[in-house]
């Protein structure tokens, strides 16, 4: 795996590891080898599932007039034409435009000329490439030009909406994937008028419902719903709630921010649980505000 586990006996991949690199007194030496492939293991398992890695422009300096002072607000990077520095390339998922993707698209006569100069990637040159401002591609021995960011998107990136024109582009699906089972812990799912969050996703997908029964229950009368256990995700948004039970003398009862024991009769809210099948497709964003929606019927 070359990476590390967050429970013994859990192989689940997990961001939590990158803590054992990151405090103060770190568990993990940030510059070993082994940091790297934790580093490189949650990158390739975790990271966004749309866009493609691809060669990119890793330390760039952004000089701000002539004497070259270093700007500090970072929206300048992309908001602003600005003069940078190539230093050295690396892999990630935001690039600089290559040589070869430059003559692929026609060079010059392409939209890619835009009239302006910029940097290129190509690994075959020891020396920096530059597109000049008549579309010829030219070695910049100078240390200064500017940037034209890009991105790729992996090729079955679902296309939301738009026509692809520049008074309405594409609107990609971030999530890229339809998939219920694609789907991440804690977003929300509307599904026969009801709002649902993502709490477990096993065989199948465990929902917690956004809302609680009409009537309040003992547990004898919440015994044909599903009900949260001590452990259940999300459990807070709502107060005086029944849980599961693990005896028959006692009632679990979630309130105030704690778990307390009541007696076996005693009424409480009811929050239940649903399970629906992983491959089942959904549209919308999963927020609160646009849940995703069950396509088709169940």
């Amino acid at each position: 795996r070359n990476c590390l586990y967050d429970v013994l006996g859990d192989s689940k991949i997990r961001p939590n590891q990158l803590f054992a690199l990151s405090l103060s007194y770190p568990v993990i030496n940030p510059e070993s080898d082994k940091a790297k492939n934790i580093i490189s293991v949650v990158e390739k398992k975790l990271l966004n599932n749309y866009l493609q890695n691809k060669l990119s422009c890793a330390k760039i300096f952004i000089v701000v007039g002539p004497e070259g002072g270093i700007t500090d607000k970072e929206e300048e990077y992309l908001n602003e034409i600005e003069y940078c520095y190539l230093k050295e390339c690396n892999n990630y998922y935001i690039s600089l435009l290559t040589k070869e993707e430059y003559d692929n698209s026609y060079g010059k006569n392409s939209f890619l000329n835009n009239k302006t100069n910029y940097w290129l990637l190509d690994d075959t040159y020891s020396d920096s490439l530059m597109i000049r401002n008549d579309g010829e591609v030219i070695l910049n021995n100078s240390e200064y030009s500017t940037l034209r960011i890009t991105i790729s998107l992996k090729k079955h990136t679902n296309i939301l909406s738009g026509n692809g024109l520049i008074d309405n582009p594409y609107i990609i699906d971030i999530n890229n994937n339809k998939l219920l089972s694609s789907k991440s812990l804690g977003e929300y799912i509307k599904y026969n008028d009801k709002l649902y969050r993502i709490i477990e996703k096993e065989k199948d997908i465990k929902l917690l419902g956004e809302y609680l029964l009409d009537d309040k229950y003992n547990l004898n009368e919440a015994k044909n719903y599903k009900l949260p256990g001590l452990n259940t995700l999300f459990i807070t948004t709502f107060d005086d709630i029944l849980l599961n039970s693990y005896t028959s003398e006692d009632v679990y009862v979630y309130k105030d921010f704690s778990y307390y024991i009541d007696k076996i009769d005693s009424k409480h809210n009811v929050r239940e649980i649903i399970s629906l099948s992983n491959d089942l497709t959904v549209t919308g964003m999963g927020t609160k505000n646009n849940p995703y929606i069950i396509e088709g019927e169940i």
